[in-house]
């Protein structure tokens, strides 16, 4: 199903390009299920229903968080706009943050969005918001507990992130209220996409939010899927997926970070530059190698693969 969006031609362009829904959808899946056919093989999900019985899921409204959280304040992110402030975070009452998001009805001039705010690390609270929203949550199965990494808390309307792929984490996109569609690209099709001239971003220059003559060529020569993702249900994005993150309406989504596994990383153009993230990041005496390294691994190359 289609999200509302304020463009008409560019809705009748994504709905035109996109392959919908070809990632398989299950209302129940084990664990055992999950790791042989999904995380071995790095292959995306959705598992409906699969936390339906979390009182977060159950219960949290964008109105409910304002009471919830009082005067609690957080980092709210201000995208690049034409007609707004230049990008950057700032700090604002949750209460205050909530309330515009509510008159905002899905036209938010200004697309602030509290964005990859981490409340939780494994199981212990990061911050007071954390603190607050714990015992709504639970744990998802499918995570090893040695593997847990940060929870992320996601609110906004009519907000969008960059093309973008992790380094070394996997992820679990968990909607909660709302509805938020997620552009999915197999990271063996990395090659076709614009990469950026400073080679420490895991993004690309590639937008979708443009219909222009990258987004026909990407979408026409690339294993492209879009789903839209209905509360309760959940992603799972493999290490290195290329994905591009959307809602046109008041949307309340956690993504669960999990350390990817070393035999579960795949020979794709995006395994170079990862492994050098892991070596070299946080050595700034060696950027130069690691920037020239990272060219050479997004030069044009060629694979066998099936799709």
């Amino acid at each position: 199903m289609g999200l509302p969006r304020s463009s008409g031609t560019k809705d009748a362009l994504w709905e035109a390009i996109f392959h919908m829904d070809e990632i398989e959808r299950v209302s129940e899946l084990s664990v055992t299920e999950f790791n042989q056919r999904f995380l071995a093989k790095g292959k995306p999900i959705i598992i409906e229903r699969a936390l339906s019985h979390w009182k977060a899921v159950q219960e949290w409204t964008v109105a409910g968080l304002a009471d919830k959280l009082g005067d609690l304040s957080a980092p709210i992110k201000y995208p690049a706009r034409e007609d707004s402030p230049p990008p950057g975070t700032r700090e604002l009452p949750l209460r205050e943050f909530l309330g515009d998001v509510i008159a905002a009805q899905g036209s938010s001039p200004e697309q602030r969005y509290l964005f990859d705010y981490r409340i939780l690390a494994g199981n212990r609270p990061l911050n007071p918001v954390g603190e607050i929203l714990q015992p709504d949550l639970g744990d998802i199965p499918y995570i090893p507990q040695n593997y847990y990494g940060n929870t992320s808390l996601f609110v906004g309307d009519d907000v969008e992130t960059e093309l973008h792929y992790h380094h070394k984490s996997e992820a679990f996109l968990l909607v909660v209220s709302g509805r938020k569609s997620v552009v999915m690209i197999d990271p063996r099709d990395t090659r076709r996409l614009d990469m950026p001239a400073h080679s420490l971003f895991n993004s690309s220059t590639t937008q979708f939010k443009h219909a222009n003559r990258a987004f026909f060529r990407v979408c026409d020569e690339s294993w492209t899927r879009r789903v839209d993702l209905e509360p309760g249900e959940m992603l799972y994005i493999p290490l290195h997926w290329w994905h591009y993150v959307f809602s046109r309406q008041q949307h309340i989504s956690l993504t669960y970070w999990f350390r990817a596994e070393w035999r579960h990383w795949k020979w794709t153009p995006a395994l170079a530059p990862s492994l050098l993230e892991v070596a070299l990041a946080k050595r700034p005496l060696r950027l130069g190698l690691y920037s020239r390294l990272r060219q050479l691994a997004s030069r044009p190359w060629s694979t066998a693969r099936s799709r």
